[in-house]
Parts: structure tokens; sequence; C-alpha cells
């Protein structure tokens, strides 16, 4: 009898220890898979986003393989042209409007490269990360996705590195139009359009700080 008793604990510290095995097991599994998803929505810099986005890499290749000419220094009539026309986008379709703009402003520009137009492009999309409502939107992950800051700078990076300007340079450029375009004020989800940049006036920042525009209006 005390035979059974002994083996009978045995049994339930045998099963106990496994029990508690593979709580354990379990618990670290968790701790990987939140580890895993904190590591997945890190944030990304311009520079990943570009050599990851196979859209991104056909732009660079498609503008590279046309033999731009020399770089030219940042357009203001081309900065004020992109804030027009997304402004508009925006106005008439909403985000939707606003990633059609730049998806065709951007595709232009993979036929048929300049830098007034690549300009023109990078302040549009500068406009529309501005115009991203800042609670999500049901149905408008894409579009947010696309607008989202850094996937913007990299489709403008990617352009101009494809058009055979340095990183540092393309970086300087990209600044420039950051500078030139200040996020005033987001749009609402469903509002009209509201004009939420302002632009820095001709000759205030200049390429490289040695006056104007090379490009006129």
């Amino acid at each position: 009898m005390a035979m059974n008793q002994r083996s009978t604990g045995a049994a339930s510290k045998s099963s106990s220890r496994g029990i508690a095995w593979t709580i354990g097991i379990i618990g670290t599994l968790v701790v990987l898979v939140n580890v895993s998803k904190c590591s997945s929505n890190s944030p990304r810099t311009p520079a990943e986003v570009a050599a990851s986005d196979p859209a991104i890499k056909t732009l660079t290749s498609s503008v590279a393989a046309q033999t731009p000419p020399a770089v030219q220094p940042l357009s203001s009539p081309a900065v004020r042209e992109g804030l027009a026309e997304m402004g508009k986008a925006f106005a008439s379709e909403g985000l939707s409007g606003s990633m059609i703009y730049s998806q065709n402003c951007y595709d232009a520009l993979s036929h048929a490269f300049s830098w007034r137009l690549l300009d023109t492009c990078g302040a549009a999309d500068l406009k529309g990360v501005a115009s991203v409502p800042e609670d999500e939107v049901n149905g408008m992950e894409k579009e947010i996705a696309y607008f989202q800051s850094e996937v913007a700078a990299a489709r403008y990076l990617g352009a101009t590195a494809g058009a055979g300007a340095s990183a540092d340079d393309a970086d300087t450029r990209l600044a420039e139009i950051q500078r030139r375009v200040s996020p005033a004020k987001r749009a609402p989800a469903d509002g009209p359009d509201i004009d939420n940049t302002t632009t820095v006036p001709d000759g205030a920042v200049t390429n490289g700080g040695e006056g104007g525009d090379a490009e006129a209006a």
C-alpha cells in the first residue's frame, strides 16, 4: 500500500513537472512571436524601402536606362506645380486620387525623365503624405501605406539615384523639397481639401545655399 502511494506521488510530481515545462515552452514561444512582430513593424529607412520595393527598383532602373541629363538645381516652379496638382487630385477623389496622381507622375518619369518632372512628383508626394489622416480609415490601407513618409522618400531618392545623383546629393535635394513644403495640418478623412502646405518663396532656400533656381516657370 505504501509503495502504491509512493508511486502515485512520484507520478504526480512527474506530471506537474511536465505541465510546468510545457507552460514554460508556450511562454517562450509567445515572447518570440511578440518580438518577431515588433521587429517586423519597426520603421524602415527610405534606403531600406528602396532596396526591397520592386516598384521602386524598377523605377530606378527605368530612369537610369534613359541616360538622363546632368543634375540640375531644384526647380521651385516644379515644386509649386506638384503641390497644386496634388491638391486638385485630393479635392476631387481624396487619398485614392492622390495615389493615382503620384503613380501616373512617376510612371511618366520612368518613360521620359526630366529633373523638373522629378521635383513635381516629389513635391506632390510630400503633399500626399501630409494629407494622410491621423486616424486609420477602413478601406484606405493601401493608400495610407503608399503615402508613408519613408516610402514616398524612397520613390524620390530612387529616381534621383537612377538619374545619376550621388546618395548625398539625392538626400540634399529631398531635404530642400521638405524645407520648401512645410506641412501645417492634416486633412480630415472625409472633409474638403485643405491647403496644408506652405511654400518658401523662390530664393529663400536655394540649391546648395547659392542663389536662386536654374529653371523659370
